[in-house]
């Protein structure tokens, strides 16, 4: 068995983010000695755990001094001596439990775990190795108690290494592969990950539980950033599998007199090619029948076709350790202005010049000038925060209160529930902040909606978004504003969706992995829509002999036109009044940016083709099709 990529280290299997975390054992066990009292009579296996059937060494007739009984009431019989020095936890569980003095009534401990996990919490700690009997489930169930149980670092490498070992020495994975993958991931194995991603390949990861439960599994969104990578890098290499099979040279006449029936049977040859290629390691013998093909009277059979072409495991890795919040002592202490926010102007009507009887101070030293009356009945909190609050006696010395929030945070939230109307000072950043409170200030959800909505309007309303198009789509999303999520998506043709930042951010602030699932989905979509651009200037019919003669020549002046066609169609509204001047192929300086000779298109007629290309983007899909499960507008048809 191959242990290449072992990774030890710290606190990596912490198990945070994966799943919730199980209460403690039963009555407190390591704080008093169990009463050999606690039998088993209080717990009736269910009829489902009635089938789980305790292997050796922990069934009746192995040899043990106590009971460990599961949540759903299976027992182990257990050795403490084999136990007792493994971890610390079962150092101090049975300093307090006295010796035995009878083998006729063995003491019984309750545990909160069920028996699968039970089972490996002992397979792990007991110095035998039947690891055959972890199932990954088992294995991530256990992750999440390594703390709980304070089980060595050495063990727990051993355990998930036999998880992420029996899957990866066989001819494929025996368990869930994306639960393997994810494990993987997780633990640093490299060369692992990277075998498990070409066994993906028939996932469906538009499914939002499977993305939501690789990402908590894996502790990194990352993990799915690599597959969708990897889809967009098999979509993109499809044209070099069409170029081996030489459609140029063996379509017949009546199927390649028109760039659009030639394409038309290109595309049909991508779907069997996509469906032919979801094998993790697909073997050609016979290129008709490998990709669906055969009929009566199609060509001679040949073999000569290979897909080495078409990426089948994934190259983006990356197991950076998962991030913590900041402890107390990493906590702003004391409310001194820092240099940045020296430059926070506070403007009407939160200046000294306006009326207010109360100061609001933020966190980082801003002042902003309260008049309570216009506050104290906006919320049941200020309402309660004013109560006992007396009247000011004079503008000398008016009341100062400090707040936690930072002074946008705090603008952003005197903006809202005062009663002017001056959206424009909030920003996304202090919107989605404010977001967070509004349970701690009880902010009516009337008052919230017309703040997302300014902020939604204002972005939807003018030519582009004015404010960072990710962030409102992102808003948009979490509230159910579909048109408008669907409008924002548009402009997001030039960010970079492989940065675990930029999804990260994303999937915080919409609430959702389906928000990232929608925009990969539409960059699949518009990457299998090219050939619909590259028909419309009719290339077969235009390029010169010298530059169509081969199958090999064709297919890369195709993927030049395509590479021109990705850079021109980044554009959110895309329109084409020449051809050739909007994909970069003869500027009006007449030199080409996709190079070929004088006689390629030389012939061709521009208004059409131009007219033709215009028609093709009218067509190309520029926004999402995946929606928000909510609706925003629903509640008031």
């Amino acid at each position: 068995m191959r242990a290449s990529g072992i990774r030890k280290g710290g606190s990596k299997w912490k198990g945070s983010g994966v799943g919730d975390v199980i209460t403690t054992v039963n009555a407190a066990l390591a704080e008093r000695p169990p009463a050999d009292a606690e039998q088993m009579e209080e717990f009736t296996p269910t009829p489902g755990n009635l089938q789980y059937v305790v292997p050796p060494p922990f069934d009746e007739s192995s040899s043990g001094d106590c009971y460990f009984v599961s949540s759903d009431g299976i027992r182990f019989k257990v050795l403490r001596h084999s136990l007792n020095h493994t971890t610390r936890y079962f150092e101090d569980f049975f300093r307090k439990v006295p010796s035995l003095t009878s083998h006729s009534n063995l003491p019984t401990f309750h545990f909160d775990e069920k028996a699968s996990t039970l089972h490996a919490l002992l397979i792990v700690l007991y110095p035998v190795h039947t690891e055959e009997f972890f199932s990954v489930q088992s294995m991530l169930d256990l992750i999440e108690r390594q703390e709980k149980y304070a089980i060595p670092e050495s063990m727990m490498i051993r355990a998930v290494w036999v998880t992420v070992g029996r899957n990866y020495s066989g001819p494929a994975p025996v368990d869930d592969v994306m639960d393997v993958y994810a494990i993987a991931w997780r633990s640093g194995y490299r060369t692992q990950v990277k075998h498990f991603s070409r066994f993906t390949h028939r996932v469906n990861l538009a499914d939002q539980s499977i993305v939501d439960r690789l990402i908590r599994i894996s502790g990194s969104s990352k993990s799915f950033i690599a597959l969708t990578e990897l889809r967009h890098q098999r979509e993109t290499a499809l044209d070099g599998i069409i170029e081996t099979l030489e459609p140029r040279k063996h379509f017949c006449l009546p199927h390649s007199s028109s760039d659009a029936m030639f394409f038309a049977f290109i595309s049909m040859i991508k779907t069997a090619a996509r469906n032919a290629l979801l094998d993790p390691s697909p073997i050609c013998l016979d290129a008709f029948e490998f990709l669906g093909l055969q009929a009566s009277g199609i060509g001679e059979r040949s073999s000569k076709w290979q897909a080495s072409g078409v990426d089948y495991a994934i190259t983006t890795i990356d197991t950076g350790s998962i991030g913590r919040p900041p402890n107390d002592s990493e906590q702003m202490q004391e409310i001194t202005p820092t240099p940045g926010a020296l430059q926070y102007v506070v403007p009407p009507p939160f200046d000294e010049s306006s009326s207010g009887d109360c100061y609001f101070v933020s966190s980082d030293g801003i002042r902003f000038k309260v008049l309570r009356h216009s506050l104290i009945h906006t919320t049941h909190y200020f309402e309660d925060f004013f109560k006992d609050v007396p009247p000011s006696t004079s503008n000398s010395g008016l009341p100062t209160f400090y707040f936690d929030e930072k002074a946008s945070t705090l603008h952003a939230l005197l903006i809202v529930l005062y009663p002017v109307h001056r959206e424009e000072f909030i920003d996304v950043q202090s919107l989605q902040e404010l977001t967070e409170r509004q349970e701690k200030y009880d902010i009516p959800d009337s008052t919230m909606i017309y703040a997302v909505a300014s902020i939604v309007g204002r972005n939807y309303n003018g030519p582009n978004p004015v404010d960072d198009v990710m962030d409102v789509y992102a808003i948009a999303w979490k509230d159910g504003y579909r048109n408008e999520a669907k409008h924002f998506s548009r402009f997001t043709h030039r960010v970079d969706l492989t940065d675990q930042a930029v999804v990260d951010k994303l999937i915080r602030n919409s609430g959702s992995s389906k928000s990232y699932m929608a925009l990969m989905e539409l960059r699949r979509e518009r990457e299998a829509a090219l050939d619909g651009i590259i028909e419309a200037l009719e290339p077969k019919k235009h390029f010169c002999i010298s530059h169509s003669s081969s199958d090999i020549m064709f297919f890369a002046f195709i993927s030049m036109i395509k590479t021109a066609a990705r850079n021109a169609l980044l554009e959110p509204c895309p329109t084409c009044l020449d051809a050739f001047e909007f994909l970069g192929l003869q500027g009006t300086d007449e030199k080409r940016t996709v190079t070929w000779c004088s006689t390629c298109f030389s012939k061709a007629n521009k208004e059409k083709l131009t007219n033709q290309l215009q028609a093709a983007i009218e067509r190309y899909p520029q926004t999402i099709s995946i929606l928000p499960d909510a609706d925003f507008w629903a509640q008031w048809m």
